[in-house]
């Protein structure tokens, strides 16, 4: 059985990136996807494309991957400053504490209206 930092090594920065999205409900951020060999050039490649969406400043999502409350949360937590971290009844519905919060009925159809 080999080292499992032999094996991050063996991969690709896309192999890389895929693995660090699917363990955050397939989300990745910019400086996480730098992190794993991608350049800036490739991430923006991979957005024009339609390889990733962009959810929040600096925040990605595979399309493959169905929106969750817990994805938008953990979106939300990733596109702020570090120590972000989900509070009341988000946090409270992570831990099974409270039932899920509800979402509003309208959301920000583009970067414009969302404000970034």
């Amino acid at each position: 059985m080999s080292h499992p930092l032999a094996t991050l090594m063996l991969m690709t920065p896309d192999q890389r990136a895929d693995r660090a999205a699917a363990r955050q409900y397939s989300l990745i951020t910019r400086w996480q996807a730098l992190a794993c060999g991608l350049s800036a050039r490739q991430i923006n490649r991979r957005v024009v494309c339609g390889r990733w969406i962009a959810v929040a400043p600096g925040v990605y999502r595979v399309p493959s991957a169905p929106v969750t409350w817990q994805q938008r949360a953990l979106a939300a937590c990733l596109a702020g400053p570090p120590g972000t971290v989900a509070s009341h009844l988000t946090a409270a519905a992570i831990h099974e504490l409270a039932d899920v919060p509800a979402t509003p009925t309208r959301q920000p159809t583009d970067a414009v209206e969302s404000g970034w």
